[in-house]
């Protein structure tokens, strides 16, 4: 457990790591996910069964980033899958499962 400089409980840091891999990430962003969400769900229980005082807790979903440094022309009938142009872009991922 990781605690803020204003006191809001957190799940310990995880890494931020580079991928070639789409497995490699999914299984990155997988283990974000389930570590928030494992903290999250403990937490709950200690506050129903009146284990937990007044704390604040958080937990965040896995980001994803990519950087793209050219452009192509598209099929523009894709509905995922491409970007508008050169640049960073990120999401955040609520479902990691959806994508294996």
């Amino acid at each position: 457990m990781h605690e803020t400089p204003n006191r809001i409980l957190t799940p310990e840091p995880i890494e931020t790591k580079q991928f070639h891999n789409a497995n490699d990430a999914w299984e990155h962003v997988n283990k974000i996910y389930t570590s928030s969400i494992s903290f999250l769900r403990s937490k709950f229980q200690a506050v129903l069964s009146h284990q937990s005082g007044h704390q604040r807790y958080r937990a965040f979903y896995p980001e994803i980033r990519i950087t793209t440094t050219t452009y192509d022309q598209i099929d523009s009938r894709l509905s995922f899958g491409h970007v508008p142009g050169p640049g960073r872009y990120s999401i955040t991922v609520t479902r990691p499962d959806l994508f294996k």
